[in-house]
């Protein structure tokens, strides 16, 4: 005991520093863990077939597109909307659809047609989304607007964007 520390005191040291790292490492947020925790509905929707989600983001186009349901909505706001539109949060079948319908796009009988069917479709989404947006600040610019205008907007970029939809699916003989 040269160095005037008791005997075991580096082993105790460095004990202590692998199971704070260790600790440390085992708190840190692990993308799947969070993802499994947090997001599981979601996981289980992103792992669905495309079928299955363009047939559920159809329904929720459906609700949406019903002018009772869309006013129901509406009341809570621009963000309300964006989420049942699926960009904010990612409950809606709606949020990525994109994605699936692109994944199905080599069913269709003209690819073409298709693509350009699917870029109104998600510009329609897009176009429904900033209405909404633009509601929730639309009394704050120099240029006051009443939000309702945008709301309205809105409703009618759903209209557009549930017509494109059912486009697609008959193109992909779903309907």
């Amino acid at each position: 005991m040269a160095s005037g520390r008791p005997h075991g005191l580096g082993k105790f040291r460095r004990w202590l520093l692998v199971i704070a790292l260790g600790g440390v490492a085992f708190l840190r947020p692990r993308r799947w863990v969070l993802s499994g925790a947090l997001l599981g509905p979601q996981l289980a929707r992103a792992a669905a077939a495309p079928k299955d989600q363009v047939a559920a983001a159809m329904r929720k186009l459906d609700e949406l597109a019903d002018p009772d349901n869309f006013k129901k909505i509406a009341v809570g706001g621009g963000d309300n909307i964006r989420r049942e539109v699926g960009t904010v949060g990612m409950s809606s079948p709606l949020f990525d659809v994109d994605k699936a319908f692109k994944a199905l796009a080599e069913e269709a009988g003209d690819p073409e047609a298709y693509v350009e069917t699917l870029e109104r479709f998600s510009k329609a989404l897009q176009n429904a989304d900033s209405d909404a947006y633009s509601s929730i600040f639309s009394m704050n610019s120099a240029a006051a607007t009443n939000p309702q205008v945008y709301i309205d907007n809105s409703y009618k970029e759903v209209l557009d964007a549930q017509r494109s939809a059912r486009e697609l699916l008959a193109m992909l003989k779903m309907s």
